[in-house]
């Protein structure tokens, strides 16, 4: 195929799952997860405050929080400062840029591993069609997560390169490019680390390459060197979280992140994708070529049952592994539906009558086509439309209270949508659910939002809301935001279209 047809190939499985990733955007122009808004708020309050992101952005009283992203939020608020416009509305479109990165350095490393434009090309085409749950948060959402899978694909790139650079130095740039992005990695997505560390460990302790030429020793000296260096660091980094007792910075219970529903490595993925994936891995463990891959998949699967038997996993939590797991799936479909091609066409060559050769193999090539489409209608199968957090409504209000209101007010709105309130107006909150940030008493306004008048002004004549700062001492400070219309003495308009803002008085 000429060159120009395959850009254009390529492009067009790009645009494909730019569409996927973006598809619950064409009815919701907002950010859609509680957590993408917990992101924007980070990289507003790095902006904002000139501080690290080390302390809950939404609480007027600061309470810590152990950042183990604030890379991402870094980046975050690099890209607040130079781009113009509310974050808010244009966060989705970080979807897209980086669907095209991950998608373009996917298929950079696939053509590194196997030099075949068809394996790589369909690895990216199965990528896209990683489906994204309520708690499996893939392509549809911009989270740390999608930054870490650019920086795990771009340390296999880097390690693949120095690995296989003709020297037998251990040094080169590509080493000093794998150590800046493992450094960035951990303070970005800590998971994406030791998943590449986890996947590297296995791939050393194997043999299948020629690590030892670069050290200039033998196979066996090398494996005893490593061994020995891998025995002491996990001794080391076992005693240093002993400890500390944060032993559950590695191991992760079920406790870690709730999962919702069971996610099968067969049929989540797709049956007929899951097919061509292990014709795949059998295909690389008989030529045994670019056996890292093999160990990519050998340390999923290993972790996924852990998790399913024993309930925890090693070194990156289940719902993530799980995620990185359907990359790897996505590699070996395309290596499987290749390798299954060449065998109908190989036995074609040898048995087949030459007038029809060429029929049947584009009769092959349709029926494989087919069944990749198949595979995309069950994707789009699948609710890509979760609950909106706040409507056109809801954000006009915000802003309008954003452009009229001092920011020293604290706002009271129900737990789900107060995660919107400091990213758009600035700010603070009551309470919000507490998810990975932890934070305030959401059930507090809750109750106030739906309480009747009379308890409303209970709840506030006494005093009873439990937080670190009294209505009753500064009922000035406080408003309540509200889904519908509020009909109370102590509850004073200031904003009814849609949505209601009242200023609480006493």
């Amino acid at each position: 195929m000429d060159k120009k047809w395959k850009i254009t190939l390529l492009a067009a499985v790009i645009i494909i799952n730019c569409i996927i990733a973006y598809y619950p955007h064409f009815s919701n122009p907002y950010p859609i997860l509680t957590d993408e808004y917990n992101h924007i708020s980070f990289g507003k309050y790095i902006l904002d405050e000139h501080r690290l992101p080390f302390t809950n952005p939404y609480f007027q009283y600061g309470e810590k929080h152990i950042n183990f992203e604030s890379g991402f939020h870094f980046f975050l608020a690099l890209m607040f400062a130079i781009t113009p416009g509310e974050p808010i509305l244009y966060y989705k479109y970080f979807i897209v840029i980086f669907m095209i990165i991950n998608s373009s350095l996917l298929f950079y490393l696939t053509f590194l591993w196997f030099k075949n434009y068809y394996i790589s090309l369909l690895s990216v085409l199965f990528y896209g069609t990683i489906k994204s749950t309520g708690d499996l948060l893939a392509h549809n959402y911009f989270l740390p997560l999608t930054l870490g899978i650019s920086l795990l694909l771009l340390s296999f790139i880097f390690f693949h390169k120095w690995e296989k650079e003709d020297t037998n130095s251990l040094l080169n740039k590509y080493i000093v490019y794998l150590m800046v992005i493992l450094a960035i990695t951990a303070i970005t997505y800590p998971p994406a680390l030791t998943f590449f560390a986890g996947i590297l460990s296995l791939y050393i302790l194997s043999m299948n390459h020629n690590l030892n030429k670069k050290l200039k020793v033998t196979k066996k000296q090398f494996l005893i060197y490593f061994i020995c260096i891998f025995l002491i660091s996990a001794i080391l980094i076992i005693s240093i979280l002993s400890y500390y007792n944060s032993a559950n910075y590695i191991i992760f219970n079920d406790t870690w992140t709730p999962i919702q529903a069971d996610y099968s490595p067969i049929f989540f993925f797709g049956i007929i994708s899951s097919v061509f994936a292990f014709l795949g891995l059998f295909h690389i463990m008989r030529k045994n070529k670019e056996k890292i891959i093999f160990y990519w998949f050998i340390f999923s699967i290993i972790n996924i049952y852990l998790f399913y038997i024993f309930k925890f996993s090693i070194l990156v939590p289940f719902i993530r592994l799980f995620v990185f797991y359907l990359i790897g799936m996505s590699i070996l479909s395309g290596i499987g539906i290749i390798f299954t091609y060449n065998i109908i066409a190989n036995y074609l060559n040898n048995y087949g009558k030459p007038d029809n050769i060429k029929y049947i193999k584009l009769l092959v090539v349709s029926i494989i086509l087919l069944l990749i489409l198949i595979n995309y209608f069950f994707v789009f199968k699948y609710d890509l439309n979760p609950p909106h957090i706040i409507n056109k409504d809801k954000y006009e209000a915000l802003k309008y209270f954003k452009e009229n209101y001092p920011k020293d007010l604290i706002i009271i709105a129900n737990s789900y949508e107060s995660h919107s309130i400091y990213p758009i107006t600035g700010n603070k909150v009551h309470g919000i659910i507490g998810g990975n940030i932890g934070g305030g008493l959401p059930y507090v306004s809750n109750k106030l939002i739906y309480a009747s008048c009379e308890e409303k002004k209970q709840i506030i004549n006494k005093a009873k809301i439990d937080y670190p700062v009294e209505i009753a001492r500064n009922s000035k400070k406080y408003i309540m935001i509200s889904d519908f219309h509020q009909n109370c003495d102590v509850l004073q308009p200031i904003y009814e279209k849609g949505y209601f803002i009242y200023k609480i008085i006493i």
